[in-house]
């Protein structure tokens, strides 16, 4: 496709300090070759082939280099132990991505008797839409994106088709967990923390819903801007927890899918997240050369001095060296992904003011109490 291209830009960061990024994604990203395969092998070796297993495993592309490995006769390169976790690791993964699609199909069922509008959303929608073979995306959980006024219906529904409640008080605000065995639900009732998008989306993005194969899901553009927002307001972009497998994603999606920017842009102009969504393709340019068309980058870009301050970010790892100081971290990164001083003012006062976490929290605790009184008394 045409904006998948490279272009040469001045803003490059130095060698040294994504240098086990490119290696780990260059042989993964569409298109790749075997030479980019055998160039990144050739490369393991600066890094230590223990800390890059750890690397590409911690960063869920640890499937997806096995499978390209095992398609060539690279693999026998590697020590027996290496070889041996990465299919350990693999196998595991494969079951409980089955595990996962059985909940993704009860889950529906579930909350379509319910008559509850949801959706799925992230890695789950994501790796069903573009991924050859779904089950080497990782994911951890199941995430579904409910109405605020039916998260307790929702929660009831779950919990009486045997689900357990998993409460969390750092996101309560706006999730919660519900496990059966080894798989994990979230239940969302907002995308991101309140406060952080300048007005409420939920119920604009159930809206666009889609019925898919096995599951409800947003339409593309909606979706995408999922993809460029939430790992930088939650995953600071760059920083540790911000898995690589979500740079794969963008890189999947942009090759697969035919993206309409304008309406994408307008997700991101509503939230006031445009920010945000340009942090996200400008660290996607970083790793990979892949650059979205120029006008969409104009526009989603920010003014010359935060702009020039969030290369500098970028380029230096700041969001690694701030991990020691996340409030900080957390502060300062509000600041400056948010696209007016008053979007930002409002996220920080949302993340201050947290009664209505507390109120939600209590809402929780009396479905609970409801719910073991109930199983109490049907044993």
């Amino acid at each position: 496709m045409p904006f998948l291209n490279k272009q040469k830009t001045n803003i490059k960061p130095p060698d040294a300090t994504y240098a086990i990024h490119r290696t780990s994604l260059a042989p993964l990203l569409p298109n790749a070759s075997q030479d980019n395969l055998m160039e990144s092998c050739r490369l393991i070796p600066r890094f230590g082939e223990e800390r890059f297993l750890k690397f590409i495993l911690a960063q869920g592309l640890g499937f997806l280099w096995h499978e390209q490995l095992q398609q060539t006769t690279l693999m026998e390169l590697f020590p027996e132990d290496f070889r041996k976790r990465l299919l350990k690791a693999r196998l595991a993964a494969t079951g409980i991505q089955m595990l996962q699609e059985c909940h993704q199909i009860e889950s529906k069922k579930i909350l379509d008797a319910a008559d509850i509008p949801h959706v799925i959303i992230k890695g789950i929608h994501i790796r069903q839409l573009v991924y050859p073979i779904p089950e080497l995306r990782p994911c951890s959980d199941i995430d579904l994106l409910v109405s605020p006024s039916d998260k307790l219906s929702a929660i009831t529904a779950l919990t009486t088709h045997g689900y357990h409640l998993a409460v969390d008080n750092n996101n309560l605000s706006h999730e919660i967990s519900l496990r059966k065995g080894v798989v994990t639900v979230d239940l969302h009732w907002d995308i991101l923390r309140p406060g952080r998008t300048r007005i409420p989306l939920t119920h604009k993005l159930l809206d666009t819903r889609i019925e898919y194969e096995n599951h409800w899901g947003l339409t593309d553009e909606a979706s995408l801007f999922l993809m460029l927002v939430h790992p930088v307001i939650t995953k600071y972009a760059t920083a540790p927890q911000a898995s690589l497998i979500r740079v794969l994603d963008l890189a999947y999606w942009l090759e697969k899918k035919e993206t309409n920017w304008e309406k994408t842009h307008d997700w991101m102009e509503i939230a006031g997240l445009k920010t945000a969504g340009w942090i996200m393709l400008e660290w996607l340019r970083v790793l990979t050369g892949i650059t979205p068309p120029p006008t969409i980058n104009d526009k989603l870009r920010p003014g010359n001095t935060r702009t020039r301050y969030l290369h500098w970010w970028m380029q230096r790892n700041a969001s690694m060296d701030s991990q020691r100081r996340p409030t900080t971290l957390q502060a300062a990164q509000t600041l400056l992904i948010h696209d007016k001083f008053s979007d930002a003012t409002h996220a920080l006062f949302s993340l201050i003011n947290r009664p209505r976490s507390n109120a939600i929290a209590l809402e929780i605790y009396k479905l609970e109490q409801k719910i073991v009184t109930t199983q109490h008394l049907e044993k």
